[in-house]
C-alpha cells in the first residue's frame, strides 16, 4: 500500500473517534467530496492496514490476571515470537529495539495459568530472560480500564461479539445475516452490549507499512502514590496506555509520536514529574500479533474470518497501544 497522505491520516483520526461511522458522516466531518472518503475509506479497510474490530472486557470473562512479558532470545528472534502469538492466551506480540528482543501480552485466569505460560515459554532453548510485570491497576487503555454493566448473554450475543471482533463496522443488517434472526433484534441487542461496557469497537493500525507513527514502551520506578503519578502521566496526549504494575517495574506506559523526536519530548515531560524516579524505555519495530478475540469464548458456531498474514519482514506496529 501506498504511504499515507494527509487525508488518509485525517480520516484515521475520525474513525478513531467514531469507528462505526458512516461514509457519508465522515465526509462531513472532514468537509470532503463524499466518493473520495468512501474510496479511501474502502482501500484502507480492504489492505488490513487498518481494522476496525471489538474487543471484549477481559474481566467480563474473567480474564483478571494480565501480564507483561520482556523476553530475551539467542539466535532470530521470529520464530520465538510466532511460537508466543500463537497462543490464545496472548492478546500482543511486539518485536523491539531495546534490553529485550521481544514484548507479550498475556491475559488468563488465575497467577496458576501465568505461571504455566511462563513455564512454558522458558522452556524453550532460545530463550535466555523472561522478566514479568503484572498489571495491578490499568489507568488508560482501549477497554480495560473502564468498568461495566454486568448482564448475562446467550449464543446470539456471543455470536454478535464474535462477529464484530472480526469486523467492527457490520451493518446491524449485515449482523442479522450472519446470526440469522431479524435486523430489529440485532439492533437491540448489539447496542445494548456495546452500551453495558462488555465490548468496545476501536481502530487498530498496522504500521511499519504507511504512516510516520512510532511507538514506546517505558517501565517505570515511582516515588510515594504511584496512582497519582500515574493519573498525571495518563492526561498526556502522547501517552496511549499506562498501568500499575508488580514486578520490575512500578508502572508501565505507552508513548507515540509522529518522530523519534516526539518521542524524546514525551521521555522527558515524564521524567519532569516528581514522583518519576527512573525510566527504561524501548521502541516498538513490528507487531507480530494484535488480537484481542478471544477465539474459543465467542466464535462456536462462528465460522471466524481470518486476517492476511503480515508480509514476511514488513514491521507492523499496530495503533493499539503495544505495550
Amino acid at each position: 500500500m501506498d504511504p499515507f497522505d494527509k487525508l488518509d491520516e485525517q480520516l484515521i483520526s475520525a474513525l478513531r473517534e467514531d469507528p462505526r461511522a458512516s461514509a457519508v458522516k465522515l465526509a462531513d466531518r472532514l468537509l470532503m467530496p463524499r466518493s473520495v472518503v468512501a474510496q479511501r475509506l474502502r482501500r484502507l479497510l480492504a489492505s488490513q492496514v487498518v481494522r476496525v474490530v471489538a474487543t471484549v472486557h477481559p474481566a467480563f470473562m474473567g480474564l483478571d490476571f494480565i501480564g507483561h512479558l520482556s523476553v530475551s532470545t539467542s539466535g532470530p528472534v521470529q520464530d520465538i515470537a510466532a511460537m508466543v502469538a500463537a497462543w490464545e492466551e496472548c492478546v500482543l506480540v511486539s518485536v523491539t529495539a531495546g534490553e529485550f528482543d521481544f514484548i507479550a501480552e498475556v491475559r488468563v485466569h488465575d497467577q496458576v495459568e501465568m505461571q504455566h505460560l511462563l513455564t512454558r515459554l522458558r522452556g524453550n532453548p532460545q530463550v535466555i530472560r523472561v522478566n514479568t510485570a503484572i498489571y495491578t491497576d490499568i489507568v488508560k487503555g482501549n477497554i480495560e480500564h473502564r468498568s461495566f454493566e454486568t448482564m448475562d448473554i446467550d449464543d446470539i450475543d456471543r455470536q454478535l461479539l464474535a462477529h464484530l471482533e472480526q469486523n467492527g463496522r457490520l451493518s446491524w443488517k449485515e449482523l442479522s445475516e450472519r446470526v440469522d434472526r431479524s435486523p430489529s433484534v440485532v439492533r437491540n441487542r448489539a447496542p445494548r452490549i456495546l452500551e453495558a461496557g462488555i465490548a468496545q469497537i476501536f481502530v487498530v493500525q498496522q504500521r511499519g507499512y504507511s504512516g510516520g507513527i512510532v511507538t514506546a514502551g517505558v517501565g517505570l520506578s515511582l516515588r510515594g502514590d504511584t496512582l497519582d503519578t500515574l493519573h498525571r502521566i495518563a492526561e498526556s496526549t502522547d501517552v496511549e496506555f499506562a498501568a500499575a504494575t508488580v514486578g520490575r517495574f512500578d508502572a508501565l506506559v505507552t508513548v507515540r509520536g509522529s518522530t523519534p523526536r516526539d518521542i524524546d519530548r514525551a521521555l522527558d515531560s515524564i521524567r519532569e514529574l516528581r514522583g518519576v524516579a527512573e525510566l527504561h524505555s524501548w521502541f516498538h519495530l513490528r507487531s507480530v500479533k494484535e488480537d484481542y478475540a478471544r477465539r474459543t469464548y465467542f466464535t462456536s458456531g462462528v465460522n471466524a474470518e481470518s486476517h492476511p498474514p503480515l508480509p514476511s519482514g514488513k514491521p507492523a506496529a499496530a495503533d493499539h497501544p503495544t505495550r
